[in-house]
């Protein structure tokens, strides 16, 4: 190693050091202490075809008097034009320059040195280019449930320097993967990410909304809007299928084997869920219930029911079904029966009363019919054994009047 390369480098290791990032086109602001002797302020560039470094001096200031220098062997960088573009600020303790419009051609290592040509300051400028930024978000965020490859979104950022960073998360903050692609057009990059979803699913992406983050050097430069909320449709499905007694106008929830009367009143309830919402119908016998006189369908926030206020022996023969059906299909529950007991009703009971009270009553006539026949059998048997009376038979008046009362009892 040449003493040359040695001494500069154990320069470098104790100057001060530091990073100044300009933005592309802004103003750039580099400084070096001013003893009141000398200072100067170069450049160092570094050839990588020929493994070496070469220093342009851009300004020093000798006794308070600022000089533009010209000394450069860089063939790539055009010094007298960049000379042009610099200037110096009058700061009696500090050599302070400063550039209008930085290009990336200005980045590179710049050093501050002393009269003995000691580096004193190193500053390492980066000349950095904020992205241009994109977001387009699908236009219909209907799908259905279980489709795969589902397209979101895609965030782009162009002309960045350093390279982007893309991330998606949902609107309950929660990051999400998605693809990411960059290409590089000389000292700048495009970067663009498009977020597709695998699977979807109606418990984990059911009205979820996404947005893209796009970050340069750690810190967040853009943020999108949130897309529109997923609207995920699924096939219907059945979630509950009762049925209830009514009486005196109640509801009375009652068990499949539950039986009912001839002439009461019975509703069933079939409620289903799906997206699109779906339409719920009854079938009675693989008939509409429009069919049936004394059945009636009705649809409600509920559910739909189908009830009858007049129940007939022959409806425990049917067959009870629901189905439900929106635009992806349709799905029908099992057969519901009626158990239907054949009782009388209230006026055939109170017929059944008056019968029996009657014939009680015919019961009770011949009953007395027969105690008054035998009466007066008894009475002819006594008048036709006083008339078969011999003479001598005959009591006396006294014996008569003594057995009257006894004889009539």
């Amino acid at each position: 190693m040449k003493l040359s390369t040695f001494i500069a480098l154990t320069q470098l290791a104790n100057a001060a050091s530091e990073t100044v990032k300009v933005e592309v086109g802004k103003r750039l602001r580099l400084s070096c202490d001013y003893s009141g002797v000398y200072v100067e302020l170069s450049r160092e560039i570094k050839e990588a075809s020929r493994r070496r470094s070469t220093t342009s001096v851009l300004l020093l200031r000798i006794e308070d008097q600022d000089v533009m220098m010209i000394d450069t062997k860089d063939r790539q960088w055009n010094f007298n034009a960049a000379l042009s573009r610099y200037s110096a600020d009058d700061n009696n303790s500090r050599l302070i320059t400063e550039l209008a419009q930085a290009q990336f051609s200005d980045e590179g290592v710049y050093h501050c040195k002393d009269v003995t040509k000691k580096i004193i300051n190193t500053i390492n400028v980066v000349v950095i280019s904020k992205p241009n930024v994109s977001s387009l978000f699908a236009d219909d965020f209907a799908v259905e449930s279980g489709s795969t490859q589902f397209y979101v979104g895609k965030c782009s950022a162009r002309d960045a320097k350093p390279a982007v960073r893309i991330t998606w998360e949902d609107d309950k903050g929660k990051p999400v993967t998605a693809i990411e692609k960059t290409t590089r057009a000389g000292l700048t990059a495009e970067t663009s990410s498009e977020l597709r979803i695998d699977t979807v699913r109606r418990s984990q992406h059911q009205q979820r909304r996404y947005r893209c983050k796009i970050s340069q050097d750690g810190a967040v430069m853009y943020t999108s809007n949130f897309s529109k909320a997923m609207n995920v449709e699924y096939l219907p499905e059945i979630t509950a299928i009762s049925t209830f007694s009514i009486d005196a106008n109640k509801e009375i929830p009652v068990e499949s084997n539950f039986t009912h009367s001839v002439g009461s009143s019975v509703r069933f309830l079939c409620a289903s869920t799906g997206n699109p919402l779906p339409r719920v119908s009854w079938s009675i016998a693989n008939k509409t219930a429009d069919e049936y006189a004394h059945w009636t369908e009705e649809a409600t926030e509920s559910g739909t029911y189908i009830s009858t206020t007049s129940l007939k022996k022959s409806d425990e023969d049917f067959m009870f079904v629901c189905s439900t059906t929106n635009r992806h299909g349709s799905v029908t529950s099992d057969y519901v029966r009626l158990l239907v007991e054949d009782v009388p009703n209230a006026a055939g009971a109170l017929g059944l009363l008056w019968a029996l009270v009657g014939v009680i009553g015919v019961v009770m006539i011949v009953a007395l019919c027969m105690l008054f026949n035998r009466w007066i059998q008894q009475r002819r048997s006594g008048i036709y054994k006083t008339e078969t009376l011999k003479e001598e038979d005959v009591p006396s008046l006294s014996d008569m009047s003594k057995n009257n009362k006894e004889y009539f009892m």
